[in-house]
């Protein structure tokens, strides 16, 4: 699995919160729990800032010029599966994640992404990895609302048992 998050000051139901962890990391630790997959972060070379209005004044500016901006480049292996996680910013994925999909190996992979938004569900993320993995499947994903992350693990349960990801265990 691997995934961007971002903690610091975050809008959660339409209020600025402090997170300690990012609420897609969050999900992340769920769904790893419950499949027992590692996991590998996306981290941009230049992190962001921990204040809301910059971090947003700073991807905005990313997707309106289509930046690519530089990520670690840690060793990841990815098998024929990948479950990618992101939050929705702007109405589509962060920048550093169209970075990764753009210099990561995706040929015959299925990806199956997860989000976290505030209302816009997957926004337009999801033509942006077609379109980035051409020759990679774009699963069924899991979108979930950040401020309701602490109660998300029955949709990850379902989500994981209709991708054949885990067994039922009704």
């Amino acid at each position: 699995m691997t995934y961007f998050s971002r903690a610091g000051i975050n809008m959660v139901a339409g209020r600025q919160q402090q997170l300690v962890v990012g609420n897609t990391a969050r999900v992340a630790i769920a769904i790893a729990d419950k499949v027992s997959v590692a996991t590998n972060t996306i981290e941009a070379v230049e992190p962001y800032p921990d204040s809301y209005q910059l971090t947003l004044a700073r991807a905005r500016r990313e997707a309106d010029q289509q930046t690519w901006p530089p990520v670690e480049r840690t060793p990841m292996r990815v098998g024929k599966v990948l479950l990618l996680g992101f939050p929705i910013w702007g109405g589509d994925l962060p920048r550093p994640v169209a970075t990764w999909l753009r210099q990561t190996q995706l040929s015959g992979v299925t990806i199956y992404p997860f989000c976290t938004h505030e209302g816009s569900r997957f926004g337009t993320s999801l033509t942006t990895i077609a379109n980035l993995c051409p020759a990679a499947t774009v699963g069924l994903g899991l979108p979930v609302r950040g401020n309701r992350v602490q109660q998300a693990d029955a949709a990850v349960r379902h989500w994981l048992v209709d991708n054949g990801l885990l067994q039922s265990t009704n």
